[in-house]
């Protein structure tokens, strides 16, 4: 006999049925250059949403993970298929007529073809990043000839980075017009406005927005536990620090976060709510470069009684027990001082997870939020509003003339006093408070996990996607 739950049970079922467009096993691979965690976070979070995305409408869809190494945790029971990059080192030293890398480029475009075996689509992550020319042209090579939808996801663009420019044009021949695969099977997209611009000027076809997707569930308060829980470790490890305002950059420490700006912010904020600042960066260094960067910021924040956490948070927001929604739920306000990037998700999942969020405004990156309508400013010059722009605390692309121009600042005490009246950071927090459910409603309607899988879907060509429309 049907009971009422039982009945309901059913029609819920039916009601949730309708969203599924096929019950055909999928694999998409997704492809980046390495797979370990400290080095991808920010993709992985990418890949998880829109997985978690997709499986909405292909619940039997899965990602194969292809990469040049993995860790022993980020990928556990994953499915993984490894590329030989051997001649990574080499790139830099190498060019397109030598031959020598003409090997190692026809070798990996086997590995490419071995490794997508069996799979229906392919996505490729950050080709026009300017990390290594073999990886992208045998990418190019492989990709001219594919048969089967694929997209390749631009997360930034090399133009915007001049150190790496000239070694990795030296593998083209007519760069950047040949980076792109002649193939309309491969959709290139781009994260932003900003980038589509730059990228259409040598792309021979449209360059879409595939926006980064947020799974707005993970994000979202809930009463189960975990943020104590959290808190409780943080307190125990030091990470964070009773009676402390504890700030919360989610990032790795790559100079182009400037981290200096986010401790000097963390200062101010000290001197204008009477408490001592703990900023807390949950990824460590990835390589020597970063190591380097970490003991300078270290040194600057030690000298200015500015506490600073970087790395030691990172092996307990695993995705598992406790997520980055989590640290920011018992963080104070969270803090964005990067100088560029390609999405930076602090101005989107702290909305969400109900923390202000005050620092720096990137243009490029927030002018399609704020088309989207959310609220960051209220004039152009933001002068009113949770962000700030270059004119108010300026910022060079060299960390070590940042840091000269802040110890400047902080040496001179009425350029500090001067500095704190125009940061007003008493203002841009009350601003972000009032605007933080405003700003996570339209997360929610343009960038959830759901809203963006069917762009996806679309552009992948998944079965039954005739009956989506986009929505970017």
């Amino acid at each position: 006999m049907m009971t009422a739950a039982n009945n309901y049970s059913n029609l819920e079922g039916k009601t949730q049925d309708k969203r599924v467009l096929s019950y055909d096993p999928i694999k998409i691979g997704e492809i980046h250059y390495f797979g370990e965690y400290d080095r991808w976070a920010g993709v992985k979070r990418v890949s998880d949403s829109n997985k978690s995305g997709l499986k909405l409408l292909y619940p039997n869809l899965d990602f194969v993970y292809i990469a040049g190494s993995f860790d022993n945790y980020s990928l556990e029971g994953k499915e993984k298929r490894k590329l030989d990059l051997s001649f990574w080192d080499y790139a830099a030293h190498l060019d397109t007529h030598n031959q020598i890398a003409k090997t190692f480029i026809g070798k990996l475009e086997k590995e490419f073809v071995s490794t997508t075996t069996g799979l229906d689509n392919v996505i490729f992550e950050n080709l026009y990043r300017g990390i290594n020319w073999i990886f992208t042209k045998a990418a190019r090579n492989f990709l001219e000839g594919y048969d089967k939808k694929a997209v390749s996801r631009s997360h930034d663009w090399i133009i915007n980075y001049g150190a790496e420019i000239k070694g990795f044009f030296n593998g083209f021949d007519n760069p950047p017009f040949d980076f792109f695969p002649a193939n309309e099977n491969v959709t290139q997209t781009c994260l932003t406005s900003s980038i589509k611009r730059q990228m259409e000027e040598y792309s021979p076809r449209e360059v879409k927005i595939l926006k980064n997707s947020i799974v707005y569930d993970d994000f979202v308060k809930k009463d189960d536990g975990k943020d104590d829980a959290l808190r409780e470790i943080f307190l125990r490890e030091g990470i964070m620090k009773e009676g402390f305002l504890n700030v919360a950059y989610p990032v790795r420490p790559d100079s182009r976060k400037n981290l200096e700006e986010a401790v000097y912010v963390t200062k101010v904020l000290g001197e204008v709510t009477g408490k001592k600042g703990n900023l807390i960066i949950p990824l460590p260094p990835s390589d020597d470069t970063q190591k380097s960067y970490v003991k300078e910021i270290k040194e600057f924040a030690g000298a200015w009684g500015v506490s600073v956490s970087i790395g030691e948070a990172s092996k307990y927001l695993n995705e598992t027990e406790f997520n980055v929604g989590n640290f920011y739920h018992i963080s104070d306000v969270a803090v964005t001082t990067a100088i560029m990037g390609g999405f930076e998700y602090a101005y989107g999942e702290s909305q969400v997870a109900g923390t202000p969020l005050i620092g720096r405004r990137i243009r490029e990156v927030c002018e399609d939020f704020e088309l989207s309508g959310m609220k960051f400013i209220d004039d152009p010059h933001c002068k009113t509003g949770s962000l700030y722009d270059n004119y108010i605390l300026a910022a060079g692309k060299k960390h070590k003339r940042r840091l000269e121009n802040l110890n400047h600042i902080l040496r001179d005490k009425t350029a500090f006093k001067e500095s704190i009246k125009s940061l007003d950071l008493e203002m841009r927090l009350d601003y972000a408070n009032k605007n933080l459910k405003h700003n996570a409603d339209i997360i929610k309607s343009v960038y959830g996990h759901d809203v963006v899988a069917k762009d996806l879907a679309i552009m992948l060509k998944l079965p039954g996607y005739k009956k989506l429309k986009r929505v970017a």
